[in-house]
């Protein structure tokens, strides 16, 4: 009986250790739940991303990931997944728009795209993603000027969340002989890049980082910590013990998970995007906001060969120009202030030296102390499905548009 003892204390102590994990993370996991928090695991919430332009909660079935890889945008929205369905409609090219992309050589209408990130995707879907007239610039176009062509403006969503330079520049090469006009809105996530890589660097990255830190976030940070120590000092594999557990366990083992694929795709999306060893910080910047002009050059170049009216927007951010609320104050900041400017004195000398038709909304909102803004970069919507900040911003884009494109008032 004697030399049993080791044993049992053995499996006491294993038992006591998982019990203890085990009730340490459901505790955790319930003070997310009662806080309003989302205790998913990071593969979890990539499988079944949702962009932020989508509101409210899957409520669909179905499997497969809702956003795709594409040879030529980086990701899309897989059209073929039921959640994608959401108050919108997926078109057959991977882009949330209420009706498709219009065909080869239509002159019906006078079309439109808008391309960039989140912020361009939001303000060409609006609130109710079927209903046109919640694109305020579709229709502030269509209530103050006469077409060049056509019955009436479309304004379309060519934008994607986390979308950043060259994309807007791919999907106009791509897809933009099916339109009349191209509205680039972007600058914001293409700063977010500078301090250490060169400018281009795709945006996905971005979404696998947050994924991996809110992992850390949800999951218990130290629970995570002693997982990895146990797994780095043991014989078996604690990803298979915890993915055998169920239950809360199982999200330890996808964090290990999601490190590895982050730190592969870092390899791929990051790893030639190193700037010279021997440069500052301050070559680094001047480097990528004068590249940041030269696509956006090239974008006009390409509109220019297609026959296209074109029109950039450098798009506002909190930290310039507007007095912040305390809740607007409280979001994270991702850029830096002066990079961003940097960027808008090489659009303006873009402007002045080689004829770029792009256009500063940093000082939209210059002055206002109201609050704008629902998280780091985004405006709110009210409840009732109104958005102030996207209609001031279409109203200073239009403004712009009916200079540059000489458009004609309705009589």
């Amino acid at each position: 009986m004697l030399g049993r003892r080791p044993f049992h204390n053995f499996v006491l102590l294993i038992g006591s250790v998982v019990l203890t994990l085990a009730l340490a993370e459901l505790s955790i996991r319930g003070y997310f739940t009662i806080s309003g928090g989302a205790p998913e695991g990071a593969k979890s919430l990539f499988n079944k991303i949702s962009m932020i332009d989508l509101k409210g909660e899957s409520e669909c079935s179905g499997t497969g990931s809702e956003v795709i890889p594409h040879p030529y945008f980086a990701f899309t929205k897989n059209p073929y997944h039921p959640c994608n369905r959401r108050g919108s409609t997926t078109n057959r090219h991977g882009f949330l728009n209420p009706s498709e992309f219009p065909e080869f050589n239509e002159d019906t209408h006078f079309d439109i795209v808008l391309l960039g990130g989140s912020v361009a995707s939001i303000m060409a879907l609006g609130w109710d993603h079927k209903d046109r007239a919640a694109n305020y610039i579709e229709k502030i176009l269509n209530d103050r000027f006469q077409p060049p062509h056509g019955q009436s403006f479309r304004v379309y969503n060519g934008g994607m969340d986390g979308g950043s330079q060259p994309l807007q520049n791919a999907v106009l090469m791509n897809l933009g002989e099916r339109f009349d006009g191209v509205i680039i809105i972007d600058g914001y996530n293409e700063s977010l890049h500078s301090n250490h890589f060169l400018m281009g660097t795709p945006a996905i990255g971005l979404y696998l980082d947050g994924f991996k830190t809110l992992n850390n976030q949800v999951n218990a940070g130290l629970m995570v910590k002693l997982a990895k120590i146990l797994r780095s000092n043991s014989a078996f594999s604690w990803s298979y013990l915890a993915g055998s557990l169920h239950g809360s366990l199982l999200n330890l083992s996808v964090h290990y998970e999601m490190n590895q694929l982050a730190e592969d795709l870092e390899k791929i999306y990051y790893g030639a995007a190193q700037p010279p060893a021997t440069w500052s910080k301050e070559d680094l910047h001047s480097y990528n906001a004068e590249k940041y002009a030269q696509l956006t050059l090239m974008a006009q170049s390409m509109s220019n060969v297609m026959g296209l009216k074109f029109a950039h927007f450098l798009q506002p951010i909190r930290w310039l120009y507007k007095p912040l609320t305390e809740r607007e104050r409280s979001f994270q900041k991702y850029c830096e202030v002066e990079f961003y400017q940097k960027m808008e004195d090489a659009l303006r000398m873009a402007r002045e030296t080689k004829g770029l038709q792009t256009f500063s909304l940093l000082k939209l909102l210059e002055g206002n102390a109201n609050e704008f803004y629902g998280d780091h970069i985004h405006f709110k919507f009210s409840d009732d499905g109104q958005n102030e900040g996207n209609r001031l911003m279409a109203e200073a884009i239009v403004k712009e548009l009916e200079k540059v494109w000489a458009l004609q008032p309705n009589q």
